[in-house]
């Protein structure tokens, strides 16, 4: 064999590109449930701490609140599996998901209920959390028992127009989205 490899010898992995990007991660709290999660960005400048900012989840594009300044990732760590922050909050960004939080999310619970009723589905409608962009829509709920709610996701989507997710929430979680109180008198973490 001449200028190829023998069969026998395993070909050499592929050559990654050099990418040159210095990754810095940030700890961001996101979403109705108040998860917190790190992000990724290329601009250490980009957010500071407290600041408000959009990201890239795994469930879509939402408001985002700075818990962690960015700070560079090891060279021994990968970057990769992080969402994004796409870039810090404009005034209009946290308008509009304030104004869809007033208006919207009202309407989509009380809808949902309804629905829920119609369907003689036992379960209590708790929560309801908007994806910056509408694309999706994730409604919390408590029940004693298993529920299929499947003709509900139909309806919900048939009337909303966007991606539709129940998930089902214990006591402790409900807590957290109704804003109940902790022992030490501020609201729930």
């Amino acid at each position: 064999m001449s200028d190829e490899q023998s069969p026998t010898t395993p070909a050499p992995p592929p050559a990654q590109p050099p990418s040159g990007r210095q990754w810095f991660l940030a700890t961001i709290r996101y979403g109705k449930m108040s998860f917190s999660a790190k992000f990724r960005t290329d601009r250490q400048d980009l957010v500071k701490q407290r600041d408000k900012c959009v990201v890239r989840s795994d469930r879509g594009k939402e408001i985002g609140y700075v818990l962690t300044h960015p700070e560079p990732v090891p060279p021994n760590q990968s970057a990769e599996g992080y969402g994004e922050i796409l870039r810090k909050a404009t005034v209009d960004d946290v308008r509009n998901a304030e104004r869809i939080d007033k208006e919207s999310r009202t309407k989509a619970i009380a809808f949902c209920k309804e629905q829920a009723k119609k369907l003689n589905l036992q379960m209590k409608v708790v929560e309801c959390d908007y994806v910056l962009g509408g694309e999706r829509t994730i409604f919390y709920f408590t029940s004693q028992i298993r529920v299929d709610f499947r003709d509900l996701v139909r309806h919900l989507a048939r009337e909303m127009r966007s991606r539709i997710e129940l998930k089902q929430v214990g006591a402790r979680d409900e807590a957290r989205l109704v804003g109940d109180c902790g022992h030490c008198g501020l609201t729930l973490c």
